[in-house]
């Protein structure tokens, strides 16, 4: 009987040591472990922290962005491990010697503490006017609304299935139809899944033309997630979300 009481008061004691070791160093080895990136394009800059996104406008922050490395793509093709540096709201790239490499095209610039792959892609324009009147009959356009301006697509293994999903952009923005449309979507399997979606009424330089910004693995599922961009008439400017997929449906990440 006073063996089993031993028994008991170390089993106690052992519960107790482990955690108090779990709170006093086993809290902080799960902080570190947990993911943190800084994502920079030309017009927003996301940072990941403590499993949360945000996005950093403030001067001082971004500011303190100067001058680190950056592993840096440019139209959707690596460049390579850079400098960057912020002039007058430009995202200026430099080597290890500090000398300016010039940039042709939209600048994604990542710093993480864990691998975030970026998929190449390549752009191509769509003649298949049979998705394009089915587009606009299912979202109760008139076709008389047809001088689209913008219908491109994008062929990707988005979540590496081993089947390639197509990931359209459908826009008459900028014209002068009656209505005018911004529409975003993958087509997976005979199946439409919507991304971005405006349809609207009037001028049409008030409206937002859409495209895809990049396609990157953010949470290491080995699985895309994507930025789009929608770029806005003079000053207006831009916004940028990143979408993430369940299965069913694209959910917002973060938007700015």
């Amino acid at each position: 009987m006073r063996d089993k009481k031993i028994y008991i008061v170390l089993l106690i004691i052992l519960v107790v040591f482990g955690a108090l070791m779990y709170y006093l160093f086993g809290r902080d080895y799960h902080k570190n472990d947990s993911h943190e990136a800084t994502i920079v394009t030309d017009n927003v800059v996301w940072s990941l922290n403590n499993n949360r996104w945000s996005t950093i406008t403030n001067n001082t922050s971004l500011d303190s962005l100067n001058w680190k490395k950056y592993d840096i793509y440019v139209n959707h093709e690596k460049l390579g491990n850079y400098y960057l540096w912020k002039d007058n709201n430009i995202w200026r790239v430099f080597d290890d010697d500090k000398k300016a490499i010039y940039v042709d095209g939209e600048i994604l610039g990542i710093s993480s503490n864990y691998n975030i792959s970026v998929s190449k892609t390549d752009v191509v324009d769509v003649n298949d006017n049979s998705i394009f009147r089915q587009i606009l009959e299912d979202n109760d356009v008139s076709l008389s609304n047809s001088n689209y301006n913008s219908f491109t697509k994008i062929p990707l293994d988005f979540d590496k299935d081993g089947i390639i999903e197509e990931f359209y952009i459908l826009s008459n923005v900028f014209s002068e139809d009656s209505t005018y449309y911004s529409l975003a979507f993958m087509l997976k399997n005979d199946r439409l899944y919507y991304i971005y979606k405006n349809i609207s009424s009037g001028n049409g330089f008030n409206g937002c033309k859409p495209y895809y910004n990049s396609f990157l693995d953010i949470d290491g599922d080995s699985k895309d997630e994507l930025i789009l961009s929608c770029s806005s008439y003079s000053v207006n400017g831009q916004s940028n979300i990143l979408y993430s997929f369940n299965g069913e449906k694209f959910d917002v990440v973060i938007s700015s």
